[in-house]
């Protein structure tokens, strides 16, 4: 099967924290999550709690030596044996953010 993705993914498990955010952005749940790829238009999380698809969650990530938040809405959600992995697509990124995305991803490819 061919990866149609435009960006590279990167495979690194780390931990984040996230907030489920209702259309009024306001936090209906949050929590620890596990990063489990990261490209720079999307993340895979694991979950303990299922979001719907199209659900706002803003997600802190610690990247090298720096802490970022971006923001995604929720794309696709599989269940898994106690936990959902999450697909977001990354809506805003501040700029500053989105070099260190850039720099963390060509670093761990290598």
């Amino acid at each position: 099967m061919r990866d149609k993705r435009k960006y590279k993914r990167v495979d690194k498990q780390f931990l984040a924290s996230y907030e489920i955010l209702n259309n009024e952005l306001e936090i209906t749940n949050s929590g620890m999550a596990v990063e489990l790829d990261l490209s720079m238009n999307g993340i895979q999380l694991e979950l303990p709690v299922k979001p719907e698809v199209g659900t706002s969650i803003r997600v802190r990530l610690a990247l090298v030596d720096r802490i970022i938040a971006v923001f995604g809405h929720v794309v696709w959600v599989e269940q898994g044996a106690d936990v959902y992995h999450v697909g977001l697509k990354l809506t805003k990124i501040q700029k500053g953010y989105r070099e260190i995305i850039k720099d963390f991803l060509s670093t761990e490819e290598k």
